[in-house]
Formats: structure tokens, sequence, C-alpha cells
């Protein structure tokens, strides 16, 4: 979700009370002061371990020990087993975040002409699929990989075997 200014341009620079705005949404849709800072804004929930929950943060681009938010943009990340259930979570996510920037600009008493508003980018938020999709599949790749490893070492235990002329002739003469 990107905050934009309610202007002819509403791509102008000059958003310095956006970025605040929405620091405020953020924390308030969270419940609390922000979660822990990580290296990259790249870095996503899965990556990190997390396979059931939701995040919302600022895009802050300052890296670890630094704090950079040039723009008003909020990233909503979703992960969980059901597409379904991550699908509506994030559709509730973006609902709770669009709600609180209305009661903010309402507690505030700002005139509908000089209003912040939103845009979803994009539209429809995207759903990855990550991991495998058949456990019978992973399962048939485990077994064609040990059976390949155990052709190949029963093909080099022959060849050394063959490649060493003591044991041959001890084999002879019993």
């Amino acid at each position: 979700m990107t905050l934009l200014q309610p202007d002819p341009n509403p791509l102008r620079a000059e958003g310095a009370y956006m970025t605040g705005a929405a620091s405020a949404m953020v924390i308030r849709v969270n419940g609390g002061v922000a979660q822990t800072k990580t290296a990259s804004p790249e870095t996503t929930l899965y990556g990190e371990g997390v396979l059931e929950g939701s995040r919302v943060r600022i895009r802050d681009v300052g890296r670890q020990w630094t704090t950079s938010i040039p723009d008003p943009i909020i990233d909503v990340e979703v992960v969980g087993k059901d597409p379904v259930k991550v699908e509506s979570q994030t559709r509730e996510l973006l609902a709770r975040l669009e709600a609180e920037l209305v009661a903010m600009q309402n507690d505030l008493g700002v005139a509908s002409a000089n209003r912040i508003i939103s845009q979803i980018a994009p539209d429809h938020p995207t759903l990855v699929e990550i991991g495998a999709s058949s456990r019978i599949r992973a399962l048939g790749a485990a077994f064609v990989l040990g059976a390949v490893a155990t052709g190949l070492l029963l093909y080099f235990s022959d060849r050394m075997r063959r490649l060493d002329p003591q044991r041959d002739d001890a084999r002879r003469r019993s």
C-alpha cells in the first residue's frame, strides 16, 4: 500500500508527513511498536522461518543498523498453509489499514480536499506457493536418488576390486 498526496499530481515528492502517517497506521494495525528490524527490506517472513503468520511494516531501506524511510510504502505479508485463508487475511489487513487511515484523518479533522489517499499495488495481491507440491513426488525423487547412489557405489566398488591384483591372486590360490 502506498500513501499519496491529495494533489493534482499525487506523486509529487513532498511527502514527509505521509511517511509519519504511514508509520502511525502500521503501529495502530500491529497494536504497538514495529517488529524486529532486518538487514534488508526485501526479507520475507518465509525466509525468516515463519510458516504461519502475518506482518505489516513500513518499507525501511536503511539496512540493519540505520533507519531510512523515504517513501510512505507499507508492506503487507501473510504466510500460511491454506491459500484461501492467506488471501482472506491479506484482504483483512489491507481493509484495517484503510480504516486506520480514514479514522486518523477523521480524528484530526482533515478536510476532504486535503485527505491522504492510498493505493494498493498490485490491485489483487499475489499468492505464491512455496515448497513441494506433492509428497509422493518428493518420495519418488528420494527413491531415484537412492537408486542412482547405490548403482554408482556398486560400480566403483567393482572397479576398485578389479584394479587390486593382490586380491585376485589371493582369491585364485584359495
